[in-house]
């Protein structure tokens, strides 16, 4: 998991899963489950976290090729940080 700028976090997903690596978004804040007196904003750092997560999928592949899958990370995760600015438009 790595946590990427809410309004980044789509465009790093279709990044990787274009080099057919699964990344999803799914982490839910616990205030979609127990809201605080029926507010579902009550934590709001949790709703954050929420929205910035990229969840690396970690398979039986991934596990015979740690070292190749890491490397195939970190490749997108640069080039992604540097055309950031550019896509924001």
């Amino acid at each position: 998991m790595i946590l990427v700028p809410e309004h980044d976090r789509d465009f790093l997903i279709e990044d990787l899963r274009k080099a057919n690596l699964d990344a999803s978004s799914w982490y839910p804040s616990l205030t979609n489950f127990f809201p605080k007196d029926g507010d579902h904003n009550s934590l709001p750092q949790a709703t954050a976290f929420e929205n910035q997560v990229v969840n690396l999928w970690v398979n039986n592949g991934v596990c015979y090729w740690p070292n190749s899958f890491i490397k195939q990370i970190h490749k997108i995760y640069v080039s992604y940080q540097g055309n950031r600015f550019s896509r924001k438009n």
